[in-house]
């Protein structure tokens, strides 16, 4: 939204990809230099395997700067993160208040509230996490966006009905029953959609017939 014109956005792809490529690289690096170098982290929490390892092999100044730009990132993200998230509440689900300012403060500050129950009563492993808000996303908007592309009609109810049944079923498979170690949550959720829209069609097939 930033970029200064249409035309600079095919360079801006190439500087994207070439960093993407890097920090991939990087991050790749730093798991298979943490594996050999502290090794006891497999056992315990592998998510502090960059802090340690510039505690172990830097000078305190550049220990400093790498916790600085992890912090940074995290907050960074945080923020916008929640702000996209109360947008979409105040422009999406109730439009009524997208012109006020009070209702989007309160429903920021709702946002907030809930990202820090996550935080404090959610499992410890941030990894976990994207991964859990991953396969909710792939279960929510993934067959949604299909329907879409192959120009497939829904009905504003079976749409909700998707998005209800797709959550509940990650939250159930993952938290309930405790199976995703064995099938990831995704599987299941795709399953539980598509049994949706199946039911939807034929409701509406015998229902012309």
């Amino acid at each position: 939204m930033a970029i200064r014109s249409k035309g600079d956005i095919k360079t801006a792809s190439y500087y994207y990809l070439l960093w993407y490529i890097v920090f991939s690289l990087g991050a790749v690096g730093i798991g298979l230099a943490a594996r050999v170098l502290l090794p006891e982290l497999v056992s315990t929490d592998t998510e502090l395997a960059l802090p340690l390892l510039a505690l172990d092999l830097l000078p305190q100044l550049f220990v400093g700067g790498i916790l600085a730009g992890i912090f940074s990132a995290t907050i960074s993200t945080a923020d916008s993160q929640i702000i996209a998230c109360s947008s979409a509440i105040t422009q999406d689900l109730v439009p009524n208040y997208k012109q006020s300012f009070a209702a989007s403060k309160i429903f920021t500050l709702f946002t907030m509230g809930c990202a820090v129950c996550i935080a404090l009563f959610a499992s410890n492993s941030v990894y976990y996490l994207v991964v859990l808000g991953w396969s909710a996303c792939a279960v929510v908007l993934g067959p949604l966006v299909i329907c879409r592309c192959f120009d497939l009609k829904l009905t504003e109810c079976t749409g909700i009905t998707m998005i209800l049944v797709g959550i509940a079923t990650v939250i159930v498979w993952t938290l309930v029953v405790d199976l995703s170690s064995a099938v990831n949550e995704t599987l299941p959720g795709w399953i539980a959609v598509l049994t949706i829209y199946l039911v939807s069609k034929i409701k509406k097939g015998t229902r012309h017939g």
